[in-house]
């Protein structure tokens, strides 16, 4: 057991180490979640320890930390989910998303009142540059501190995810968020008014 948890970080998602992870790494409070992301074909190639931090982090702070609500089949969708837009390719963003906003929004009581906090942090972290050139994905978006209109909503739907606010990108590609009974745009920069 001490050396798989060791090595785990370093272990590249395969069926031999998914096999591993569901006999000795799972709390079985994460199986289904487990389940649900290792079905998705993006993990090969990438780390096990990823595919686990997006398991454990969306876990608990949706089932532990935030004071609201989230229906299981928009948790799965919507928050559990790595994958912001389809072929994404950096797949490691939640720890950091999560230590970064879930500070700033632990004593929120809506999705409301946390995606305004996480969109006023969002924009003092990370400046947006219309012509800025497209990003990898979400960890270079954040990492780089400057985005395009269309990376900085992508990064604003994963940051919302990070704290267990349900989110999605519209068919405009803008942000929207789950309010417990609708689906709306968040509250935004006067810099991202276009997409609404």
């Amino acid at each position: 057991d001490t050396a798989v948890h060791l090595i785990r970080p370093q272990m590249q998602v395969s069926g031999r180490t998914l096999s591993i992870a569901r006999k000795h790494l799972l709390a079985p409070k994460w199986h289904r979640d487990f389940e649900t992301l290792a079905a998705l074909p993006l993990w090969q190639g990438q780390r096990l320890n990823t595919l686990l931090e997006h398991v454990n982090l969306a876990n608990y702070t949706v089932n532990e930390l935030v004071n609201w609500k989230v229906e299981d089949a928009l948790y799965r969708e919507f928050v559990l989910s790595p994958v912001i837009v389809g072929g994404e390719h950096e797949l490691n963003w939640r720890r950091e998303l999560w230590e970064n906003f879930y500070p700033r929004v632990r004593h929120e009581n809506t999705t409301s009142d946390a995606a305004a906090i996480v969109v006023r942090f969002l924009r003092q972290r990370v400046t947006i540059a219309p012509n800025y050139p497209k990003q990898a994905g979400v960890e270079s978006m954040w990492n780089g501190h400057i985005v395009n209109l269309e990376d900085f909503e992508i990064l604003y739907t994963a940051a919302l995810r990070s704290v267990g606010v349900p989110a999605r990108l519209n068919e405009k590609h803008g942000a929207e968020f789950w309010t417990g009974s609708q689906w709306e745009t968040p509250p935004r920069p006067l810099a991202t008014t276009w997409v609404e």
